[in-house]
């Protein structure tokens, strides 16, 4: 059996190159305002959103309305999680499924966060 030829054209590789670019560059300025906002290192918030004190501390001052939405958003995430850590092995029909999820989530978000 003859190697079946695949063919990809470079203008939808060279949309994700900027689509992964612009987005991991928005989120490390995003880190680094946050680090420099709060004076605490990624490294030590990423420990910190572990512990339940931490988590209520942050919420505390926050709406109820704000703290259910941030609630359901990372609950979505977390259900999501397992394929996101696994989304290079997954068929291309869950990866397009699982990016579409994705997008559902952070626009809700983003529509709270606009209002």
């Amino acid at each position: 059996m003859a190697a079946q030829k695949r063919e990809i054209n470079i203008d939808d590789v060279m949309n994700v190159l900027y689509l992964v670019m612009k987005e991991f560059g928005r989120l490390i300025d995003e880190i680094g305002k946050i680090e420099k906002d709060s004076k605490i290192t990624y490294s030590e918030l990423s420990e910190l959103s572990k512990d339940p004190k931490f988590l209520s501390s942050i919420m505390a001052s926050a709406s109820p309305e704000k703290v259910g939405v941030f609630v359901k958003t990372i609950l979505k995430f977390m259900e999501l999680s397992p394929k996101i850590n696994q989304m290079m092995n997954l068929p291309p029909e869950e990866k397009i499924q699982l990016g579409k999820k994705l997008e559902e989530i952070t626009e809700g978000l983003k529509q709270f966060l606009r209002s």
